[in-house]
């Protein structure tokens, strides 16, 4: 609420006018007020639009660069199991005859994976949490 008596002793002492509580300027004060208090809604009500929008942007953005990601670490582990498989062959290109002789890439494969795993993970939670 407006604070009259305030107001008419700073117009006084700013500008020597006297100024009565009925005076005719308040009703343009009222107006400027009521006018003021319609724009702020209007423009919180938008600000408010936007960053809801941006949100949902930022959200469908979070979600393709996931999507993306998946199918990279997809292709990457492709890559590396086909390497991995590729070097644990016999020269003459035949797979190793011995079951025991496969099991180091195995154990490679889970160990990349898991790195990699870790990786995303880690960094997944430290973006999520710089927005808070």
């Amino acid at each position: 609420m407006i604070d009259i008596p305030r107001l008419i002793g700073e117009v006084a002492a700013r500008h020597g006018i006297r100024l009565e509580p009925n005076d005719p300027a308040f009703a343009l004060v009222t107006l400027n007020q009521l006018v003021l208090e319609e724009t702020v809604t209007a423009f919180t009500t938008n600000v408010s639009l936007i960053l809801t929008r941006f949100s949902d942007s930022l959200n469908k953005t979070e979600r393709h660069a996931g999507v993306t990601l998946a199918q990279q670490v997809r292709n990457a582990t492709g890559e590396l199991r086909a390497t991995l498989l590729a070097a644990s062959q016999v020269q003459d290109g035949s797979p190793m005859a011995s079951s025991n002789r496969l099991k180091p890439v195995d154990y490679t494969m889970g160990f990349a994976w898991t790195t990699l795993r870790h990786a995303v993970l880690r960094n997944w939670r430290c973006g999520r949490n710089s927005d808070r």
